[in-house]
């Protein structure tokens, strides 16, 4: 076994699931919004934050996927007679949510720390 293989098997595993990209806004929009984190809502934040928010169906399929990895939770609030009758599906946070949130501020701080923006002047 080559010495490259070797070193790979002594990496240390990732104990949390992988949060993509997309994800990881989706889930900022859903900290950000606390207890008012419903669909038309994380849309509208990440619309007003991004030049481009993902579409209602990326949204839903990424809050899905986020919720089956352990990131989210999710409730359906009572009938509201001002939406029509219609009830809202809120979206929390874990704690699992928080602590890769916090991790991966973390490991960017960590890379940040080490480029030389003085070689680029024109991005001040």
């Amino acid at each position: 076994m080559s010495d490259f293989l070797k070193a790979d098997i002594h990496l240390e595993k990732i104990e949390a699931p992988r949060l993509g990209p997309t994800e990881e806004l989706i889930l900022l929009s859903i900290l950000i919004l606390d207890d008012n984190a419903y669909l038309t809502e994380i849309r509208r934040d990440m619309d007003k934050r991004l030049k481009n928010g993902p579409s209602d169906g990326h949204l839903k399929n990424s809050l899905m996927r986020m919720e089956s990895k352990g990131f989210l939770v999710s409730f359906w609030t009572q009938a509201i007679p001002k939406r029509g009758g219609r009830r809202k599906k809120i979206y929390k946070a874990t704690m699992l949510a928080y602590k890769v949130i916090k991790d991966l501020e973390r490991v960017r701080l960590n890379f940040r720390r080490d480029i030389n923006f003085e070689r680029y002047p024109e991005l001040k």
